[in-house]
């Protein structure tokens, strides 16, 4: 409630009431205090809706939108995001492929034979030189010949089955359910813990949000839009699975450690909020949210608390039982609130992509997750998760590759990326021109620097044909993915990496080109539409022929 001139003002969930409160205000002036008090009121209802960034959002959006307005300013906009769009177009090209196997826009018209397409395809295959020297990672968590071998084998006595039909193909059911089971145990959880695979950590969490949308609308149905409450350094996937599910995603920022803001979160709580997430680690950074603290306040206001494991739920749990990883960062079942936790097993997990597991406490939990009808002429039907339809071998893959590892193979794995992820922290720190972001306790390690463009650094390194550091932003930074790869090697690596930073400092004019310029501008424009624009014209670029 406030007092301006002679107006009395109320502000409750967004509704601004006035009376006139006398004193002999004319109409005019009462005219005029209504207009300022609508604004301060408005002003007032965004700063508490949205918060000072959001604010801040606001204003930059609507200046923006004031200087496209100015005449020209649009028509150059857009020639520069036409020249972007060729270039990407163009980076998306592949002379190379397209000399070996010329563009097939339509059906041929006559067959070929099978061993001259799959010589034709080991060719190219091996057009990306990077790969053959273990110097790509393309999400690659293994390149152990022989398990390859091995998961291709198991995966070809099974490449024509389908689980949706577990009477036809009932290893498939063994195999899925025992995959389950031991992601369930491997997290510490009970014997109530269950579970389900999908096709990758994307769908895992695309489940996890329908689970507790569901949940919400069966239990408590006064809710009329469920809100998330998700870090910003969380995966899209969450912000695609909001979108998808008509649920309202909320970001909470990140502390100067790069984890979830434990603040901000215990100020966004409502009783619209379904599902808080943490993640275990996140893959900007590699850096675990804090999962006991975040379980805590999600127990205390009865909210399911998701963990992100997706990128390192195959591998904490070993890390753990090694001493890697320190007890103050538990982010399994062994921490009470925590009611979901999604792992793929197609990173650490060693197995085919394509093979993810999104495992809950109980089952009143999975059972929003599946989806039934009981009257569609065809019969009745049920499935586990969004596909119909799903390949036989790659659940078959994912148990073999399990089965044939064990505790001993994960252990030891674990152990080795271990080793080569503290070299690897080690030897950045040893660079003066760069510095860690944060500090990462597992599978990434993201760097930046004050003086350099970090983005020329990995241009650096793509120059030296290394393809295993990826861009990030907010901040500026690059992240190297450390995996279980035999052709790995770090020193090399490492030296690589400051030859980069010197090429940079000496002869800064060698940096012109490359995806420097790219992701130097998607980091830094303050419109994001054009961002979002230029991300829709890769994409096409990646679609077209």
């Amino acid at each position: 409630v406030w007092w301006c001139g002679g107006v009395v003002v109320w502000w409750c969930g967004g509704v601004i009431v006035m009376v006139a409160s006398g004193g002999g205000v004319s109409w005019v002036e009462f005219g005029e205090h209504v207009i300022a008090t609508v604004a301060i009121g408005y002003f007032v209802m965004c700063l508490y809706v949205l918060g000072i960034q959001g604010i801040k959002k606001k204003l930059l959006g609507a200046v923006l939108q004031g200087v496209k307005a100015i005449p020209g300013v649009q028509g150059q906009i857009e020639k520069e995001k036409e020249k972007m769009v060729s270039k990407i177009g163009d980076l998306a090209r592949n002379p190379v492929l397209d000399s070996l196997a010329p563009a097939n826009v339509v059906l041929p018209a006559v067959s070929t034979p099978h061993a001259q397409m799959l010589a034709l395809m080991s060719d190219m295959r091996g057009v990306n030189k990077a790969e053959a020297e273990g110097k790509g990672f393309g999400g690659i968590y293994n390149d152990n010949v022989q398990h390859e071998k091995f998961l291709c084998e198991a995966y070809s006595l099974y490449a024509d089955t389908n689980a949706l039909y577990p009477d036809l193909y009932p290893a498939l059911r063994k195999f899925e359910a025992e995959v389950v089971s031991m992601t369930c145990r491997m997290l510490n959880g009970d014997k109530e813990v269950c579970g389900a695979m999908t096709s990758g950590g994307t769908e895992s969490i695309l489940m996890a949000v329908k689970v507790y949308r569901d949940r919400a609308r069966a239990l408590n149905p006064s809710i009329t839009k469920a809100q998330i409450l998700v870090p910003e350094t969380a995966h899209p996937a969450f912000d695609k699975a909001a979108h998808y599910l008509d649920v309202d995603l909320i970001h909470i920022p990140v502390d100067a450690h790069y984890k979830a803001d434990l603040n901000v979160l215990r100020q966004k709580i409502n009783p619209n909020v379904v599902m808080i997430v943490g993640s275990a680690p996140g893959f900007p950074h590699g850096i675990i949210d804090d999962i006991e603290a975040m379980s805590q306040i999600a127990q205390q206001h009865k909210i399911g608390f998701h963990v992100d494991g997706c990128l390192g739920g195959f591998l904490l749990p070993f890390l753990s039982k090694l001493g890697h990883l320190p007890s103050t960062k538990l982010f399994d079942y062994r921490v009470p609130g925590v009611t979901s936790i999604s792992c793929d097993a197609h990173k650490y997990g060693y197995t085919a992509k394509g093979a993810s597991v999104i495992t809950y406490r109980h089952k009143d939990l999975r059972k929003y997750q599946y989806y039934a009808v009981s009257d569609w002429p065809g019969g009745v039907y049920i499935s586990p998760s969004a596909a119909g339809s799903r390949p036989g071998g790659l659940i078959a893959a994912a148990w073999a590759a399990m089965v044939s590892l064990g505790e001993e193979g994960y252990l030891a794995a674990a152990d080795s990326v271990h080793k080569a992820f503290t070299k690897v922290v080690n030897g950045i720190k040893g660079i003066k021109d760069l510095q860690l972001v944060g500090e990462p306790d597992a599978s990434v390690v993201a760097f930046s620097s004050k003086d350099l463009d970090i983005f020329k650094v990995a241009d650096g390194m793509r120059k030296r044909n290394w393809f295993n550091v990826a861009c990030m932003q907010r901040p500026a930074c690059v992240h190297i993915a450390i995996a279980a790869r035999e052709t790995f090697d770090v020193d090399l690596w490492l030296r690589d990496l400051k030859d980069s930073v010197e090429e940079l400092k000496a002869h800064p004019e060698r940096f012109k080109e490359g995806m420097a310029p790219v992701y130097g501008m998607a980091a830094s424009l303050p419109d994001r539409v054009i961002v979002k624009d230029l991300l829709v014209a890769y994409t096409d670029a990646m679609l077209t022929v």
